[in-house]
C-alpha cells in the first residue's frame, strides 16, 4: 500500500531525476552504480555460513546473488536513485525472460524496453514507492524520454555505448544471476522479502533504519573509503575499530575492498599516524595490517570493469 510518506518521497525524487541534477561525486544526488564490480562471490568463499549481511545497494546484482543463496540481505546507499535502480533489477529478474533482461540492462533497446505493456510486467512486483515514481514517468513522458531519464540515473563508463557486449560479458562472468541458469533460479526466490533497502550515509549508521540490527555475519563497505574526503576517512577508520563491530554477531566480519591502482591520480593511500599520502601499494598493505591481520589479495586481474590490471585486497576484520 502506498503511504503518504512514500508518495511524497517519490515525487520529490522524480523532480530530481527530471531536473537531471546529479552530482559527479558520491552523495545523495549522485547517480546509481550501473554494474557491480565487487567480487562478492569470492567473499562468500572466504567467509563461510553467511546468513545475514549488509552491503551497498550498488546495481542490485550482489544483493540478488546473495538472496539467491538464501542469505538475508540489507542493502544501503547514500544515493537517492539507488533504491529505484535496485527495484528495477529485482523486478526484471522476477518478471522478465532472460533475453529481455539482458536487453533491459545491457543493450538499452529503447524501442522494445519502454513499451507500456512491457512496463506492466515490472510494475506488478515493484514496491509502492518505486511503483509510484515509475508510474509517473511512464504516464507523463514518451518512451524515448523515459529511456533517457532512467539511464541518466546510472553511472556509466564513457566507453559503454561503444561496446555494451563487453560489459555484459563482464557482468555475466562475475555473478551467476546474470547467467541464464542463475537468473531463472532467482525467480523462485522472494527477492522483495529477502532484500531490504535503506538510504543513509554509512558514517551515520546509528541513525539509520538498520541501527537496531546487531547480528550480521558480514558488513561490507566496498571501496567507500576511496570516495571519502580526508576528514571522513579518519572517522571511517575510527568506526572500523570501535563502532561497526557492534553490528556483527560473534564470528562476523567487516569487509573493505581496495584496488591497488598504482600510479592512478585519484588513488590516495593513507598512513594512519601522520596522514602522509603516497601512491605506493606497500603503504596500503601496511595500513590495512594495522586494522587487521586477516586480509586477502585477489588478483592479479581486473577489478571487474576491465579498467585496471591490479591486485585486489579484501580487508577482513572479525569479531
Amino acid at each position: 500500500m502506498l503511504t503518504y510518506a512514500d508518495k511524497t518521497r517519490a515525487l520529490k525524487d522524480l523532480d530530481t531525476i527530471n531536473r537531471r541534477c546529479f552530482d559527479k561525486t558520491f552523495g545523495e544526488n549522485s547517480q546509481a552504480v550501473f554494474m557491480c564490480t565487487d567480487k562478492i562471490p569470492v567473499i562468500m568463499e572466504i567467509l563461510n555460513n553467511i546468513k545475514k549481511v549488509m552491503i551497498p545497494a550498488s546495481s542490485g546484482e550482489g544483493a540478488i546473488e546473495m538472496a539467491n543463496k538464501g542469505i538475508e540481505v540489507y542493502t544501503y546507499d547514500i544515493s537517492l536513485v539507488s533504491y529505484y535502480t535496485e527495484q528495477l533489477r529485482i523486478a526484471a529478474t522476477l518478471m522478465l525472460e532472460y533475453k529481455e533482461f539482458l536487453a533491459f540492462f545491457y543493450m538499452f533497446e529503447s524501442d522494445v524496453i519502454f513499451d507500456e505493456k512491457y512496463y506492466e510486467k515490472l510494475r506488478k512486483v515493484l514496491q509502492p514507492r518505486a511503483q509510484c515514481l515509475l508510474d509517473k514517468m511512464f504516464t507523463s513522458m514518451p518512451g524515448v524520454e523515459i529511456f533517457d531519464k532512467l539511464y541518466d540515473m546510472l553511472r556509466l563508463c564513457p566507453r559503454f555505448f561503444d561496446n555494451p557486449k563487453y560489459y555484459m560479458d563482464i557482468a555475466m562472468s562475475m555473478f551467476s544471476v546474470n547467467n541464464e541458469e542463475g537468473f531463472y533460479k532467482a525467480k523462485s526466490v522472494d527477492l522483495q522479502s529477502k532484500i531490504h533497502y535503506a538510504q543513509f550515509d554509512i558514517l551515520d549508521l546509528e541513525s539509520s533504519d538498520y541501527k537496531d540490527e546487531r547480528d550480521f555475519d558480514m558488513v561490507f563497505f566496498s571501496n567507500i573509503l576511496y570516495s571519502l574526503p580526508l576528514e571522513e576517512k579518519l572517522i571511517f577508520i575510527h568506526m572500523l575499530e570501535s563502532e561497526y563491530p557492534k553490528y556483527l554477531q560473534k564470528g562476523g566480519a567487516l569487509v573493505n575492498y581496495f584496488h591497488s591502482m598504482d600510479g592512478l591520480p585519484r588513488h590516495l593511500e593513507f598512513k594512519k599516524d601522520d596522514l602522509d599520502y603516497h601512491d605506493m601499494r606497500s603503504d596500503e598493505i601496511d595500513v590495512l595490517s594495522e586494522l587487521s591481520s586477516e586480509f586477502y589479495e585477489i588478483g592479479a586481474g581486473t577489478n571487474g570493469m576491465g579498467l585496471y590490471q591490479n591486485d585486489i585486497v579484501h580487508l577482513i576484520k572479525r569479531v
